[in-house]
């Protein structure tokens, strides 16, 4: 069962909605290579093989719509995330009315359209929501914000308010669940630990029931309850006393208590009860080729449907059992949720939801607004838009990233990470098979490799991974893990440009984390330093004096550098992030500079940084991450600004300008879409 944590009351002072994350949008290659902490672990970036998390394996369906998905109402400082490349992990789900509702780990969702697309509920977003349930006239839902827990209701699943009324100031809640026709709330406490929601009045009451129980049940005046170690069930009728239940064959640890047909059902880890009465159990056959119990069940029923390790399957009392479908392909992946409106049945999946056809005999993906990617780079120019997910296909937007359609597969086994373009000539890197080229804003793409540099490996000759790219015109630039290559054809053929970059033994040249062009001089961030070529990339200039240098000599970890003003900005981490975060300006065109760190705080990692021409745009992700990153703004990089929350998760680097919009890239969660509308 899904361990949750406590839930304050109103009157707490955690009881309380975030801010919403709002800003502009940033940079057109991903910015560096910089080393930090996640919440899914440590990684390096670029790592274009970690993390790649797309639903259901390749689009193979000619693309993805759909709608812009708000979270917070028109007219507010709001994210919206990009229909066609936005996961959830969808842990919990409920139905109320005419809405299917789905608890995520990054929000919550609710669909209008039996589940054919789904739109972010206001006042939930970046936060973890463990549980959801209906009552007669509203949802309950309990979500975690980094804090703490707070338990919130709703009238229609788009807006939510704290409502913790009745509920202790300090518990864990174990499970949140529909019994009967109201929310009922089962804690970790080991006394008095169940409660019931009233949706009328947005209060939670004490439910009479054994101390400390696991899990709780209702129906027709007989409750049902499980012991905390799962190895009891008591059961009473009104409100008489309250009795042992048997169970034949005796179980070692009962999962769940539920109601389902005419009476109630049990879960252990490796088989199902039912009973009639709630005072005697008896096991029921598992479905064909199943031998273990369920991974979620729908509760309430007017029959037992539920997922196990091979399929969802139905059954009105265990002698048959009627296969709905499997909606994982992907080993080792689990179905968490379950929800049913009455004529479709839902599923949640780490990789969003599954909808039935009406009757509930068959499940196919619904993830219109909740499909996923780990976004790992994004170019852009104007409306159009090409997002890299570090995987061999790429996808596409011509509405400024409020609609994706993915590419076929470009190149087989490929990891497409570094992007670039120049016009309407798109460049994708990889990793080990060098640069990939359309001529038709990225509509079909082709090798080019014609003098690409290559490298020795075990497996033979190779071309070097590709980091970064800039382009200016016909001449681009890729940023390598040795040193650089540079086109004057608008990348028809390449050679090696490594002139003026230091050496590190036979032919091993500084690694680059991020290429920019300002002002028709090219800048590298590499791991030997700040270098700028004002010759197309031909030569390079070390350009570091006045950058911070660690002890030992190594130089910080650079992304872009943007101009904003008069002068250029460049902004990183110190190599070992713990060490802080590096701003710094330059008054004479990137010759020299002068160091800003310190109006950065302190606890901060730079993620992300760019500009519109006259104010600077950063996100700063703090460990652990949680609510904490922020999108931050300056004038001058002497004094930032918080505009709002960043989204959960956000990948180093995959940070885009837009007109008017900041888009953001995130590990296993899409693509957010902020704008500066109603930010202060």
């Amino acid at each position: 069962m899904r361990q949750m944590r406590e839930a304050p009351g109103v009157g707490d002072p955690r009881a309380r909605p975030t801010r919403v994350a709002c800003a502009l949008l940033i940079a057109t290659v991903p910015l560096w290579g910089c080393t930090r902490t996640t919440e899914l672990g440590r990684q390096e970036f670029p790592s274009y093989d970690a993390g790649v998390d797309l639903p259901g394996g390749p689009a193979t369906d000619g693309g993805i719509d759909g709608p812009v998905i708000p979270i917070l109402p028109d007219g507010g400082c709001h994210i919206t995330w990009a229909a066609g490349i936005d996961s959830a992990d969808v842990t919990t789900m409920a139905t109320f009315g005419d809405r299917v509702i789905a608890g995520t780990g990054n929000g919550l969702f609710y669909s209008t359209d039996s589940g054919q697309t789904w739109s972010a509920s206001a006042a939930l977003e970046n936060l973890e929501v463990v549980g959801v349930a209906a009552g007669r006239t509203r949802l309950a839902a309990i979500v975690e914000d980094g804090d703490g827990s707070i338990a919130y209701s709703s009238e229609d699943g788009q807006v939510w308010f704290p409502s913790g009324e009745g509920l202790p100031a300090n518990f864990e809640a174990r499970v949140l669940v529909t019994d009967g026709d109201e929310p009922l709330l089962v804690t970790t406490a080991p006394d008095q630990n169940v409660f019931r929601f009233d949706s009328m009045t947005g209060v939670w009451s004490p439910v009479d029931a054994p101390a400390g129980v696991r899990d709780f049940a209702s129906r027709d005046g007989v409750e049902v309850a499980v012991s905390g170690n799962g190895t009891q069930v008591w059961g009473r009728e009104g409100q008489g006393p309250w009795t042992e239940a048997l169970l034949s064959p005796p179980a070692p640890e009962i999962r769940e208590v539920w109601t389902a047909g005419a009476g109630f059902a049990l879960s252990t880890d490796s088989a199902l009860y039912m009973s009639a009465d709630g005072h005697s159990f008896t096991a029921i056959a598992l479905p064909p080729g199943e031998s273990a119990g369920p991974d979620a069940i729908l509760r309430p029923a007017p029959s037992i449907v539920a997922a196990f390790p091979h399929g969802v399957w139905r059954t009105d009392d265990g002698t048959n059992w009627t296969r709905l479908g499997d909606p994982i392909d992907r080993a080792g992946q689990r179905r968490q949720a379950l929800a049913s409106d009455g004529e479709r049945l839902y599923v949640g999946t780490p990789e969003g939801v599954w909808r039935s056809d009406p009757g509930g005999t068959s499940l196919a993906p619904s993830n219109q607004g909740l499909n996923g990617a780990t976004v790992r780079a994004i170019s852009g120019e104007g409306p159009r838009l090409i997002v890299s997910t570090g995987t061999d296909r790429l996808y596409r937007s011509t509405d400024g990233g409020r609609t994706f359609t993915p590419s076929p597969v470009l190149l087989a086994d490929a990891k497409i990470g570094a992007l670039g373009r120049s016009g309407t000539t798109v460049f994708a890197g990889t990793q080990g098979q060098g640069v990939l080229r359309s001529t038709d804003d990225g509509v079909s793409f082709s090798l080019s490799n014609e003098g690409f540099p290559t490298r020795m490996t075990r497996e033979g000759e190779q071309y070097f991974e590709i980091r970064a790219i800039a382009a200016e015109g016909e001449i681009v630039i890729a940023g390598l893990s040795s040193g650089m290559a540079r086109s004057a054809d608008a990348g028809q053929t390449w050679t090696a440009a490594n002139a003026g970059l230091p050496t590190a033994g036979a032919d091993a040249f500084p690694e680059v984390y991020a290429l920019s062009t300002v002002n028709s001089a090219f800048f590298a961030s590499t791991s030997s330093g700040l270098f700028r070529s004002t010759d197309g990339g031909q030569s390079w200039q070390d350009v570091s004096e006045g950058l911070l240098v660690e002890t030992g000599g190594a130089f910080p970890t650079l992304g872009a550098v943007v101009a904003a003003g008069k002068s250029l900005f460049v902004a990183g981490n110190q190599s070992d992030d713990t060490k802080g975060p590096v701003v710094a300006r330059s008054d004479d065109g990137g010759a020299s500079w002068i160091d800003l760190s310190k109006a950065v705080p302190s606890d901060v990692v730079i993620t992300g940084f760019s500009t519109d021409g006259a104010r600077l745009y950063a996100l700063f992700a703090h460990e652990p991450s949680l609510p904490k990153d922020s999108v931050q703004t300056s004038e001058d990089g002497t004094e930032w600004t918080r505009l709002g929350a960043a989204p959960r998760r956000s990948v180093s680097g995959a940070f885009a300008l837009l007109e008017g919009a900041l888009l953001v890239g995130t590990q296993g969660h899409g693509l957010a879409w902020m704008t500066l509308a109603g930010c202060p």
